[in-house]
């Protein structure tokens, strides 16, 4: 991988064995949904760092739960868990780790896109 685009993509390690068999558009398309509920996380971090309130945010953890637990990503692990942190215990770094939290969704949802793509036959 070579290119810039492709410089800024994460593997994506979702073990598909128990969904969709060898359906490569169900699993495209949960790969969709994935996206779906990574970027309902990252808006709660955004409102988390504007409110100063956790509690939404902790919401979506759990609503997410199974995407969170589905990608199997340890940098998201931590990620997100800082993030919390950060929210229920605000200061003036919490504001930098939701941007760098917002940067990392943003490459691990173009990831997966791609990964999408890719399942439907397109690059």
């Amino acid at each position: 991988m070579s290119t810039e685009s492709s410089q800024s993509l994460r593997s994506v390690n979702i073990r598909f064995d128990a969904y969709g068999e060898d359906d490569p558009e169900f699993k495209a398309d949960l790969i969709m949904l994935m996206v779906d509920n990574l970027l309902e996380l990252k808006e709660a971090a955004k409102a988390c760092s504007e409110t100063k309130d956790g509690k939404a945010f902790s919401a979506v953890i759990h609503k997410t739960k199974s995407t969170i637990n589905l990608l199997d990503d340890p940098d998201l692990f931590l990620n997100i868990e800082s993030i919390k942190e950060a929210c229920n215990n605000w200061s003036d770094s919490t504001l930098k780790k939701v941007d760098s939290f917002c940067i990392f969704t943003d490459i691990l949802i173009r990831s997966l896109e791609h990964e999408a793509g890719r399942l439907r036959g397109r690059r």
